[in-house]
């Protein structure tokens, strides 16, 4: 503007530029966007996956059993 030039016509070259870019380069694009979105997820899953607070009777029986099994595997309770 301080020389007299409107900024409307950069605006729209800018404009006209990224939507050249945007076709041209589609298709990066869009596996750009589905790689985040799997991030996205995977992070979510490794959250749901890694939150210790879940409650013993939801897991299967053999889970527990297992458990069991290898914690009296690794420490000697004495008898009473």
């Amino acid at each position: 503007r301080a020389r007299g030039e409107h900024p409307l016509a950069q605006y729209r070259a800018m404009q006209s530029l990224l939507a050249d870019v945007r076709t041209r380069h589609a298709d990066e694009l869009r596996e750009f966007t589905e790689a985040a979105a799997r991030a996205k997820a995977s992070a979510s899953h490794a959250t749901l996956a890694a939150d210790r607070t879940w409650p013993f009777p939801l897991f299967p029986r053999e889970d527990l059993v297992r458990l069991a099994r290898e914690v009296g595997a690794r420490f000697v309770f004495p008898h009473s």
